[in-house]
């Protein structure tokens, strides 16, 4: 056969059947035709059945290289993918050798520099402790230099404030002892020529006892009720102003001597004396306090007779020696001052160098000072 030309089929067994059917339905030749024809089949049928064969094997080698060829390629593909695989693999493995050995190298290199950071800080604080120890020493010797040279500064100059001081004192008490010596001469000299005044004060004391109704008996309650009504502005309480003009016009004393400063101070006793009470005023007299103001004017207008009558000089004070010039009148109204100029700092409270009215009352009633004069 050849290389163009087709493999003849072969016959089925159907076919065969056919031509064995068709043989034996056909009139029957003679037996040498019939070995001819038997002969020519039988080679017919061989040469199909060998085409046949031949056919199948090719069919066969067809699919067995077609199936090698189909291993092979699978088999290629599968190497070169495990070699690409192999080859990623490597090339990852390389990759990551070569970052880690990068980081290790980086991590090397920031660790040394690290190092040499923290060891320049370490040396750089050592030489600032370093320098600040030597400006500190430096400072504290300085300081303790300067401290010395203040030290003996400060020495001499209180040395010398000292012997100035001492010599100034030296020389004030030599002053002082002169002066005293002269003022004691010369009190000596005024005492001799200056005395208190004589208590001429025209006072008609039972008057003044009748006009200040200050007894508790009804009588004198009655009375002193209606002088309170007298003073009143009818608001039922009596202001300074009303005290003082009501007194001053009762007791009818403004041409013998001036009561005002009594008036104050009783008005001012009363109403200290009355701040016990939660029910009264501050600002004015009521009717309970009324008869204690009426006592204390009556008793401060006889203590004003005896601080006047001390008084020589008219300034309503008492200096140290209008109070030594009246040891005898005082003496007389009941007190004896031993010691003069100890009882006059003892009375003048304020330490001003003069007696004033309120200290030299507050003082007298202490004593129980009495005028002594006839006010029945």
């Amino acid at each position: 056969m050849g290389c163009g030309a087709s493999a003849p089929k072969p016959e089925t067994p159907a076919g065969n059947e056919k031509k064995l059917a068709d043989a034996k339905a056909a009139p029957k030749p003679d037996d040498a035709e019939k070995d001819r024809e038997a002969a020519a089949d039988g080679k017919q049928a061989a040469k199909e059945k060998e085409a046949a064969e031949k056919a199948a094997a090719e069919k066969e080698a067809a699919e067995k290289k077609a199936a090698a060829d189909k291993k092979a390629a699978a088999e290629k593909k599968a190497a070169a993918e495990k070699k690409a695989a192999a080859d990623k693999a490597s090339a990852e493995k390389a990759a990551a050798d070569k970052a880690a050995a990068e980081k290790a190298a980086a991590e090397e290199a920031a660790q040394k520099k690290a190092e040499e950071e923290k060891a320049a800080a370490e040396k750089a604080a050592a030489e600032k402790t370093a320098a600040e120890k030597a400006a500190a020493e430096k400072e504290a010797a300085e300081e303790k230099a300067a401290a010395e040279k203040a030290a003996a500064e400060k020495a001499a100059a209180e040395k010398a404030a000292a012997e100035k001081e001492a010599a100034e004192k030296k020389a004030a008490e030599e002053k002082a002892a002169a002066e005293k010596a002269a003022a004691e001469e010369a009190k000596a000299k005024e005492e001799e020529d200056v005395g208190p005044k004589p208590v001429e004060k025209d006072v008609e004391w039972a008057k003044v006892n009748e006009k200040l109704p200050f007894e508790r008996d009804e009588k004198s309650k009655a009375r002193r009720m209606k002088l309170f009504d007298r003073f009143d502005n009818g608001n039922g309480r009596l202001s300074y102003t009303e005290v003082e003009s009501g007194i001053r016009h009762v007791l009818e004393l403004d041409k013998v001597l001036d009561c005002k400063k009594v008036i104050k101070l009783s008005y001012q006793v009363a109403k200290c004396k009355a701040k016990q009470n939660a029910k009264t005023s501050d600002d004015f007299v009521e009717r309970r306090e009324f008869r204690y103001l009426l006592l204390c004017i009556r008793q401060y207008l006889e203590y004003w007779v005896m601080f006047d009558s001390m008084d020589t000089d008219g300034d309503e004070r008492l200096g140290l020696r209008e109070f030594r010039a009246a040891t005898e009148l005082m003496a007389k109204w009941g007190v004896k001052v031993d010691d003069a100029e100890k009882t006059f700092k003892e009375i003048d409270e304020s330490g001003g160098g003069k007696i004033l009215f309120r200290e030299f009352a507050q003082w007298a009633l202490t004593k129980s000072l009495d005028l002594e004069v006839e006010d029945d």
